[in-house]
């Protein structure tokens, strides 16, 4: 049996260590963080909570619960004490909070030299594709306690703390923070049927009767039963939601992040093919591991349950040899994927802007005066960063909440061509939009006297936003900024359009200077002009270090 290990393995745990810091030293990335602000702020400033949205010209007045209101107390608690800083430590505090329950739980079982830390290491590798802040960082760590203290129960250690009122009290708690309280009666359920079958009948009733009292103190939030309508929601939408956001599809083969955990459910189901396992705990992981393939977020619960319960399998199948063999195989294959998956993310910031327009936040606060009286189109991933920067005198045209996903469809159909783009700006009456810098172009053909012809691929947009309606007003790598040209004063335009200095545009910018189609002087504006919106940019960015 696999368990005690003299001074010469206690370097096995300091590896461990050191493999398992790559999620906690990733930067935040997620958008969804700053309508979570936003939330906390309007929570904070009218002393109730929200029942309608507030945020947008596009749902405005529509009924929205805010069933995460408590951990944007949290977030927003954290920002205002020390700014996306002690956000990414408040990240990391939770993050560490479930490994510490992790380690628990390994210890629970004995688990200890080479599979211990193997189990450490592979905790952190699985937790790449859940290292960011998020209120599903909380319920990870409630999920987590749930299950070393479900454990614990098992093997005789002790009892939950507070019995048939402490577990319900937490579950009121948990569904105040976050709406993945589910996750949690899921689990007590399986170990409920655990106590079946494995024949304790009376235990098995016991826990069934204390599952329905935590189910129960779930309706002890601001909304009530509407809170689990949130949830019959998302259920219903699930499938067309996965269709538009990558965090709502399956876990992939082919993203940096996703990929460790493919191994772990390998060898999880491997170890409980051999037999033996708690029948509850075997039960989690098979669930939560199918949950995981088909959503990608889930596998954070997973990964509570896979890890402690591979290892304990491990204990009493392997010997020491096979143990330092298999802590081995984790440190190779780690060696190899940390330097390719880390290569691919932007290291040494506390918050990576790459998902938020942050330089065409700046430019429309600066032209609040003209830019407040226009409707504009943004992303949804775009929303809460304009929402949480401009408020209050922008309101977006949609954000990461529920009450958006049915846009996703309309959007998505406004992109399927130049005509359906240009019916979707009518039919919102948009007089702006913030839009992203993508590389698309399309085929044109330039005529000369001569009768010649020459191919150009311009960008997609010249399509999109045709220069007789539209003009852009401000681009950057990530963002473009157009506006109606009825819309806005001819001078306020005239000052800040970009005619001829334009993203992706090239080729046919230089064959037009060749041919002296363009005025220099004009060209020699634009370019001073867009080197300062540019460093208004980088330093802003440099603030994010």
């Amino acid at each position: 049996m696999v368990s005690n290990y003299g001074p010469k393995d206690r370097w096995l745990l300091f590896i461990a260590a050191l493999l398992v810091l790559p999620p906690f030293v990733l930067p935040l990335y997620n958008p969804d963080l700053f309508w979570h602000l936003s939330c906390a702020r309007w929570i904070l400033e009218h002393a109730a909570f929200p029942r309608e949205d507030f945020l947008s010209f596009t749902k405005s007045g529509h009924p929205w619960a805010d069933f995460e209101w408590l951990s944007q107390l949290v977030f927003y608690g954290a920002h205002r004490a020390g700014g996306l800083g002690a956000l990414w430590a408040l990240k990391n505090l939770l993050l560490g909070l479930s490994l510490f329950l992790t380690v628990k739980t390994l210890d629970l079982h004995g688990i200890r030299g080479p599979l211990k830390a193997a189990a450490i290491a592979a905790w952190g590798a699985v937790n790449m594709a859940h290292a960011d802040i998020r209120p599903d960082l909380i319920s990870k760590a409630i999920f987590s306690g749930l299950f070393y203290f479900l454990e614990r129960e098992r093997l005789g250690r002790g009892r939950f703390p507070g019995g048939w009122f402490g577990l319900p009290a937490v579950f009121a708690l948990w569904a105040n923070f976050h709406a993945a309280y589910p996750m949690g009666l899921a689990l007590l359920f399986f170990y409920a049927l655990g106590d079946v079958a494995e024949g304790r009948r009376k235990a098995a009733l016991g826990r069934a009767g204390l599952t329905a009292l935590c189910a129960l103190a779930t309706a002890a939030n601001p909304y009530g039963l509407g809170a689990h309508e949130v949830l019959r929601r998302h259920w219903a939408e699930r499938e067309l939601v996965a269709r538009f956001i990558q965090e709502w599809g399956p876990t992939t083969f082919t993203k940096a992040g996703h990929i460790p955990f493919w191994p772990m459910l390998a060898v999880v189901l491997a170890l409980l093919a051999c037999g033996g396992a708690p029948t509850g705990a075997a039960l989690g992981v098979l669930y939560f591991g199918y949950s995981a393939v088909q959503h990608t977020r889930l596998g954070s619960y997973f990964t509570v349950l896979a890890v402690p319960v591979a290892a304990a399998q491990a204990v009493r199948l392997c010997s020491p040899e096979k143990a330092r063999l298999a802590f081995l195989g984790v440190v190779l294959l780690l060696g190899v994927y940390y330097p390719w998956a880390l290569g691919r993310l932007s290291l040494g910031k506390i918050f990576d802007g790459v998902f938020v327009p942050m330089g065409a936040a700046e430019f429309m606060d600066r032209e609040r005066e003209t830019v407040s009286r226009l409707r504009v189109y943004n992303s949804w991933e775009w929303g809460g960063y304009l929402g949480w920067r401009l408020s209050p005198w922008h309101k977006v045209f949609g954000d990461g909440r529920y009450i958006f996903h049915q846009q996703l469809p309309e959007v998505q159909e406004s992109v399927s061509s130049p005509e359906n783009g240009r019916r979707f700006l009518e039919r919102y009456d948009l007089g702006a939009a913030v839009v992203r810098n993508i590389g698309s172009a399309v085929r044109t053909v330039k005529g000369y006297p001569d009768g010649s012809e020459k191919v150009f691929w311009r960008p997609w947009y010249l399509s999109y936003f045709p220069k007789e309606k539209w003009a852009l007003a401000y681009w950057d790598r990530q963002a473009l900024f157009f506006v109606r040209r009825d819309r806005v004063p001819a001078g306020w335009l005239s000052a800040r359009e970009y005619r001829y200095v334009r993203p992706g545009d090239d080729a046919a910018f230089e064959e037009a200077l060749r041919l002296k189609e363009i005025p220099l002087d004009a060209v020699d504006r634009e370019r001073a002009r867009h080197d300062r919106d540019l460093q208004d940019y980088a330093w802003m960015d440099s603030r994010l270090k």
